[in-house]
């Protein structure tokens, strides 16, 4: 199963937004997620790649996904954060047919191949 999050916001600093959702960046917010989701399931989060707290967005998700892995969306500024369940992931040969495999069964705008590309980690 999966879970995806695109909800780690950057609010106006005279809005009160912030504290919630900071909330959501917590090791007890994470591993509550965590706890909803099966062996060999992921969570996926959409990152801001140029905010200069994404860094430490990012240290927080690998401390309860430690195989959490960063990949560049190409033209958009956002990274896409494929946090795994389990760890070790796939060796980077492995991830390269299942990409492949992908590309020719689903019509994407954006092919798994280019994407894997961009990993980040």
């Amino acid at each position: 199963d999966a879970i995806y999050l695109d909800a780690f916001l950057r609010d106006p600093e005279d809005s009160d937004q912030g504290e919630k959702t900071a909330r959501l960046k917590t090791r007890a917010f994470l591993e509550r997620l965590r706890s909803h989701l099966l062996p060999g399931g992921i969570l996926a989060f959409n990152l801001i790649e140029d905010d200069p707290r994404t860094p430490e967005d990012f240290a927080a998700i690998r401390s309860v996904f430690p195989g959490a892995t960063r990949f560049g969306v190409p033209g958009t500024g956002n990274l896409s954060v494929i946090a795994p369940t389990d760890v070790p992931i796939p060796s980077p040969q492995v991830l390269g047919e299942r990409a492949a495999k992908l590309d020719r069964e689903l019509s994407v705008g954006l092919p798994f191949r280019v994407l894997l590309g961009r990993r980040r980690d």
